[in-house]
């Protein structure tokens, strides 16, 4: 069975909580050490170890690329191959003893193998370099009698052969090793956040009676600085500087099941950005604006940041249903 996550945000996300998490930490280590002795040097050390365990194991993309250089191997691997049979079979036509037995030759050095194992079927070409070598060493004689073929011949075709075997084993490494390393990182990213809200909890505690102090050991006020968009500055929404009056209005809803969205943050920007935040039925409402193109960005906690545009002609409804984060 899987291991789920124990937290409910991307893993780039949970890093970003442990390391602010962290910093915040060594600035009121002494107060956590006057609350439990626990905290005191090697704590920091530790939980440094944690962050850079999960974070050092392989991401998804990462698992991916490997697998995908491993393929690429062995499919150099498999061309050497197939060139290789190409060359004994020009070595099978050419003995003069085997004119009138060029199929059955063929047949038995893997002839029929060949056209699956040059479309590049990884047990086709395996097959194919063992019934060649096998056929190489059984006639070895006739093969290389009237200068025909090379005595090294025979090591070129085995070495080419371990090769591949080597790199086909390689890939099955990769694809088995995936859902493990997988699973590996999914325990360390979940032992991270367990180590990460222990030591929030206790730094609510220390600091409950400082508010601004507190907030620094909040998971989720730490994760919102984190994926709140920016609402100063900003660039043009791609057609000009809007003119006139207008007004833009609508409903955030989640994807998942139609509910509403309370406190989404949808921005509007042209040549400078506006937040506005959902109410407890959903709804934002812009006020008076310029009409006008606008890039809109819709942030809310537990779901996908939207990044799109909208054109404000008057009265504009513009509704946004976001995908809930996996």
């Amino acid at each position: 069975m899987a291991v789920e996550p124990n937290y409910r945000c991307k893993q780039h996300e949970l890093y970003s909580v442990a390391i602010a998490g962290l910093d915040s930490f060594k600035e009121s280590q002494a107060r956590f050490v006057n609350f439990k002795s626990k905290y005191g040097t090697p704590y920091e050390m530790d939980f440094q170890v944690l962050i850079d365990a999960a974070m050092d194991l392989p991401s998804l993309q990462g698992r991916d690329a490997q697998t995908e250089v491993a393929g690429i191997v062995l499919k150099e691997k498999a061309g050497k191959c197939l060139e290789n049979w190409q060359a004994l079979k020009r070595y099978i036509r050419d003995v003069q003893a085997w004119k009138q037995l060029q199929k059955p030759r063929l047949e038995e050095a893997g002839w029929m193998r060949y056209d699956k194992a040059a479309a590049y079927n990884w047990d086709y070409v395996l097959q194919l370099n063992h019934e060649g070598l096998q056929f190489i060493n059984a006639y070895s004689t006739e093969l290389q009698a009237d200068g025909n073929m090379p005595a090294l011949f025979v090591t070129e075709f085995e070495s080419a052969k371990n090769a591949y075997g080597l790199a086909f084993q390689q890939l099955l490494d990769k694809k088995q090793d995936n859902p493990e390393d997988a699973e590996k990182k999914q325990i360390a990213n979940n032992a991270l956040h367990d180590a990460l809200t222990d030591m929030f909890d206790d730094g609510q505690f220390v600091m409950r009676k400082e508010e601004a102090l507190k907030a620094r050991f909040t998971f989720t006020r730490i994760l919102n600085k984190i994926r709140k968009p920016t609402t100063t500055g900003g660039g043009g929404g791609g057609g000009g500087e809007p003119t006139g009056d207008g007004t833009v209005k609508g409903k955030v809803t989640s994807k998942a099941d139609g509910t509403v969205l309370v406190g989404a943050l949808v921005t509007l920007t042209s040549d400078v950005a506006q937040t506005f935040t959902t109410d407890i039925n959903g709804l934002y409402d812009s006020g008076a604006i310029k009409n006008g193109n606008y890039a809109v960005t819709v942030w809310e906690e537990n779901h996908e940041q939207i990044e799109t545009t909208v054109t404000v002609n008057g009265n504009t409804l513009q509704d946004f249903v976001m995908d809930p984060l996996v």
